[in-house]
């Protein structure tokens, strides 16, 4: 069976940023695989696991049936959730797409010291919203979100410049959105787009994990804002949106990292309700699918003015929407 090898990961140096890069080496390809962080961030990037690569990769390796060989350890836990629990499931539903395959490394079962940073992505959206909204002042104090996060997860890629560009502009709206909420934002840039294949859209939030896993040792707590409730999610579905896959993100926890499925138990409607009344979101909701700033007359912006007029909170979105 064909094997992809991810070398020993290194920090490298860029300027205003530090990136954590890993040399992947295929049956017929060499790439560097990195993942960037403004330069304050850098002394989080995780170099002593391969985690990083491997959950990036993981779906690229099940497409291709590539087995996986490590140069550095991977947490233990990681390991046994993705080889026993989410690899048998997703081959056994979809063996049309995806192929076992094995991954070779020496286990580790460490905890890793972090500075217990609990983290969001700050999107704009009403998924993301909620997440935050719901875990800024909690009972929990270990789970209140500490530090946003926005990544260039874009489900379309045009070439490295292109992303570049619409990563600068989403980056400038995210930072907006941090400065009110009194919270960093830490951006991540990863050429992850340079191992896409067809299906991509299935495996979009273990692609995600990849980014908090590169910086373990910041994070103990990450959040992944569900696109659907959980009654929707499904291995078997056939659908393309990957929000069906939400579910498949708690396999990427390890010994000292939780990445938490959060949503899930709320409909759309319920998060709006939930959220209407916060004044960061009610001036900084971004749903558009078609421009950075919301049109107010695509099927996006439609469904959530609809729920804000059915629920009396409309008016109070005056500086998000027409």
């Amino acid at each position: 069976m064909k094997q992809i090898t991810i070398g020993k990961p290194y920090i490298k140096e860029c300027g205003e940023f530090t990136r954590l890069e890993a040399v992947i080496q295929g049956p017929d390809f060499e790439k560097v695989h990195y993942f960037e962080v403004q330069k304050e961030y850098g002394k989080y990037l995780c170099y002593e696991r391969s985690d990083a690569f491997v959950v990036s990769l993981f779906y690229f390796a099940l497409v291709n049936g590539y087995n996986m060989k490590c140069t550095v350890p991977i947490s233990e836990q990681l390991y046994y959730q993705l080889t026993r629990v989410l690899m048998p499931a997703m081959v056994k539903y979809h063996s049309e797409l995806f192929q076992s395959f094995e991954i070779f490394a020496e286990l580790d079962n460490l905890p890793i010291k972090n500075e217990k940073g609990v983290g969001a992505a700050v999107s704009g959206g009403v998924d993301s919203f909620y997440t935050i909204v719901s875990n800024l002042e909690t009972e929990a104090k270990n789970h209140n979100v500490t530090h946003l996060l926005i990544a260039n997860s874009y489900n379309i890629f045009r070439g490295d410049n292109d992303t570049r560009k619409r990563f600068s502009e989403t980056v400038k709206h995210s930072k907006v959105i941090a400065d009110d909420l009194g919270l960093p934002l830490i951006t991540m840039y990863s050429n992850h787009s340079e191992f896409w294949f067809k299906y991509y859209q299935n495996i979009f939030c273990l692609k995600y994990a990849s980014y908090p896993y590169a910086l373990q040792k910041l994070f103990s707590v990450y959040y992944f804002s569900s696109g659907y409730e959980y009654s929707e999610f499904s291995v078997t579905t056939k659908d393309r949106d990957s929000s069906h896959y939400d579910a498949s993100a708690p396999q990427t926890c390890n010994e000292n990292f939780s990445f938490v499925l959060f949503g899930g138990e709320a409909s759309r409607n319920e998060k709006i309700i939930k959220i209407a009344d916060h004044p960061v979101v009610q001036r900084r909701l971004q749903v558009c699918n078609l421009q950075q700033e919301n049109c107010s007359v695509c099927e996006k912006c439609m469904r959530t003015q609809f729920s804000l007029y059915a629920n009396k909170k409309l008016e109070l979105f005056k500086d998000s929407f027409d």
